[in-house]
C-alpha cells in the first residue's frame, strides 16, 4: 500500500495529508509481541542530543472506542551507548492510555547524546474498526531536546529522511 511508507514516518506531517497516511508495520501478534518486539531504529549521521520522542498516532481511522487504532500501548525508547556498544532504556511505559488522536510524549529519564535511538513495542493497542489486525501505525515520529522551561511540548530536532532510518 503506497499510503504507508517508512519515509512518511519523518516527513513532517503529523496528520494524514492526501494519500499519505504515515508508516505501518506488518501484522503483529498479540501473543508473541512481548517476546518478539517490534522495533524502529533511527540511525543518525552524527551524534544528536535528545531527551524526548514524540509519537503521532494514525489520524485517518478510529478504533471501536473512537480512539487511535494500531498504537502500541506498551513500549520503550532506547538510546545507543557507544562506550558499551549496547542500547539502554531511557523511557518505558506499560499499558499506556490510548492517545486518542493526540501525540504521545516520551520524556527520557535523562538527556542522551547518541547516534542511534530505538523505539520498541512489546504490547499491542487496539485495531481499527475496518480491519481486525494489530499493527504499529504512526503519522510521524519526532525526536528532540526539550528545554526545562519549554511548555509548548514541541521538540527542537526533527528527524529527516537523510538521517538514515533503519527498520529492524
Amino acid at each position: 500500500n503506497t499510503n504507508w511508507k517508512i519515509s512518511y514516518l519523518v516527513d513532517g506531517l503529523t496528520t494524514k495529508s492526501g494519500s499519505v497516511n504515515g508508516y505501518t508495520s506488518g501484522e503483529l501478534k498479540a501473543d508473541t509481541i512481548a517476546t518478539t518486539p517490534f522495533t524502529i531504529t533511527f540511525e543518525f549521521d552524527e551524534a544528536i542530543t535528545a531527551n524526548e520522542m514524540v509519537l503521532y498516532p494514525r489520524s485517518d481511522a478510529k478504533d471501536a472506542s473512537g480512539k487511535s487504532p494500531n498504537f502500541p500501548l506498551t513500549y520503550s525508547v532506547e538510546a545507543y551507548n557507544a562506550a558499551t556498544g549496547e542500547f539502554e532504556t531511557v523511557f518505558s511505559v506499560e499499558n499506556a492510555d490510548n492517545p486518542a488522536g493526540k501525540p504521545a510524549y516520551c520524556l527520557f529519564n535523562k538527556t542522551v547524546t547518541t547516534t542511534k535511538l530505538r523505539y520498541v513495542a512489546t504490547g499491542v493497542g487496539t485495531y481499527p474498526t475496518d480491519e481486525q489486525v494489530y499493527r504499529a501505525q504512526f503519522c510521524e515520529i519526532k525526536i528532540g531536546l526539550v528545554e526545562a522551561d519549554d511548555v509548548s511540548g514541541e521538540v527542537g530536532i526533527t528527524v529527516t529522511p537523510a538521517a538514515g532510518i533503519v527498520l529492524v
